[in-house]
């Protein structure tokens, strides 16, 4: 038995016979220093500790006394400073990776996955949920609240939920939009869900957050992007939906997680995407779409109140149990017949999202758009501002209409409506062509963006030389030389 044990044992036989309690020992395996990181792990707790952390685990009678030469007492080595020192119990680097185990030998983590690099370590901060069989309740009410509110698009959604509790180490190649009325029930169904997969393994974030440079929500099982809207600032909508194809799909293997204070490492991307909105319009999805499942209930409060207040009683009066009840529910549902990476179906919620956002021809934004279209029929590829300001303003001009709706502040709006993505200058603050400037430039969403950058580099000279014939040149009174005084 090595030193420390055979203390801590001793402790806890005098504890024993003076009866009092005995507090929880820890040994040194359960920690590991990450030598990146510069930081040790407790793996059992899975928390990042400081060296003097680690050593208040420790008694300081437990602490290895080692001899020094010429030193008439023996020093106590730190147990922090023993696990640093140890091969055994120090990490090149960390993870999370549902599926592996906590110590990860001969691997080190890449943008293409897993690499195989002899001798390596990865730490595995992915914390596996552990529900026991329930002994009371069943899933039967969480189930009829999915099945009442989302109909005929419940099963697939079911499907879905019972992947990520079978699987959490596989990707599902898509994402889900839950639109439903304020007060409806998606929350009930989503808080149940994240107690199943571990609250360790999901979060909670407002789309904002999407854009963020700290990506901690990568570390996800379950991810609830919170009440997407359509934001009235440079309406990020069609940003929102490009940049939520990292998330929604298969690849990259692994996600760059940046989190403040720490190096940035690798996590395995298996991420599902769960968003929420009270507005079936408040996201942007392009015809042909084929990564969203979007689930919408025209049920208000009121309507289901007859099926969430009798669960919530349920739920609060046992929350673990009917947690139980659910995962093991998913744990055992049928999944012979799913496809995690296949094409998402198309739903009457979706189809009516699709058309929902978009211009109509018949309104005055659809008439200034089609102004805009080329001989074929097309809109231009990208656009700057500008161009939609003066063609309102001389669709204006021309009649027909009671206002001109769009102006400096929404035309963000009737651009991302189009299917537009704005985009910024790599090289600059603004798009300047001497003294003709645009902060924004926007491209079509499946518009390549370094040939957008091209072309809106060119298009911005256009403008620019347009905008300069346009001046009118100074007008100077004619100077008539005086006549010589006659004498």
């Amino acid at each position: 038995m090595e030193y420390a044990d055979q203390i801590i044992a001793e402790r806890e036989a005098r504890l024993e016979r003076e009866g009092k309690h005995i507090p929880r020992e820890y040994h040194r395996s359960e920690f590991l220093f990450d030598a990146k990181q510069g930081k040790y792990w407790n793996t059992i707790t899975k928390h990042a500790l400081s060296a003097e952390s680690v050593d208040s685990y420790f008694p300081p009678e437990t602490w290895r006394q080692i001899e020094r030469e010429g030193a008439g007492r023996p020093a106590r080595l730190r147990p922090s400073k023993e696990i640093r020192e140890n091969r055994e119990t120090q990490v090149d680097d960390s993870t999370w990776a549902p599926g592996y185990p906590t110590l990860i030998k001969n691997y080190l983590g890449t943008l293409g996955g897993l690499q195989v690099e002899k001798g390596a370590q990865l730490y595995n901060q992915y914390l596996a949920p552990a529900w026991p069989h329930p002994q009371v309740c069943n899933a039967e009410m969480w189930v009829e609240l999915v099945r009442y509110l989302f109909k005929e698009e419940a099963e697939y959604f079911l499907d879905i939920c019972a992947h990520m509790i079978q699987k959490p180490q596989e990707k599902f190649g898509g994402g889900v939009i839950m639109s439903s009325p304020q007060g409806a029930g998606k929350d009930s169904i989503l808080n149940v869900l994240k107690r199943c997969v571990g609250l360790a393994n999901a979060q909670n974030i407002d789309p904002d957050k999407i854009f963020d440079s700290f990506t901690p929500h990568y570390k996800s099982v379950l991810l609830v992007i919170d009440e997407s809207r359509c934001a009235e600032k440079q309406h990020m909508a069609t940003l929102f939906y490009d940049k939520m194809k990292t998330l929604t799909a298969e690849l990259p293997a692994m996600l760059l997680v940046n989190e403040k204070g720490d190096k940035p490492y690798y996590v395995t991307n298996v991420c599902r995407v769960v968003v929420t909105t009270n507005d079936p319009h408040g996201f942007f999805i392009p015809q042909g779409d084929r990564r969203w499942y979007v689930m919408r209930s025209e049920y208000t409060q009121t309507e289901t109140d007859c099926v969430t207040i009798p669960f919530w009683e349920a739920f609060n009066a046992n929350k673990d149990d009917m947690t139980a009840a659910v995962y093991h529910y998913l744990k055992t549902r049928d999944l012979a017949e799913f496809s995690p990476n296949g094409n998402q179906p198309m739903t009457i919620g979706k189809q009516a999202m699709i058309e929902g956002f978009g211009i109509h021809d018949d309104s005055f934004e659809g008439h200034v758009f089609n102004q805009l279209k080329t001989a074929d029929g097309e809109l231009p590829k990208v656009l700057f501002p500008v161009q939609i300001l003066d063609t309102a303003k001389a669709v204006m001009e021309g009649g027909g209409h009671d206002r001109n709706i769009i102006g400096k502040r929404n035309v963000g709006l009737y651009l991302q409506k189009a299917g537009y993505i704005p985009v910024k200058n790599p090289d600059s603050d603004k798009w300047r062509v001497g003294a003709w400037a645009s902060m924004f430039g926007y491209r079509q969403y499946d518009f390549e963006l370094n040939e957008a950058i091209k072309a809106l580099r060119g298009l911005a000279t256009k403008l620019a030389a347009a905008k300069l014939k346009s001046v009118p040149k100074p007008v100077t009174a004619e100077v008539v030389p005086a006549k010589p005084p006659e004498f």
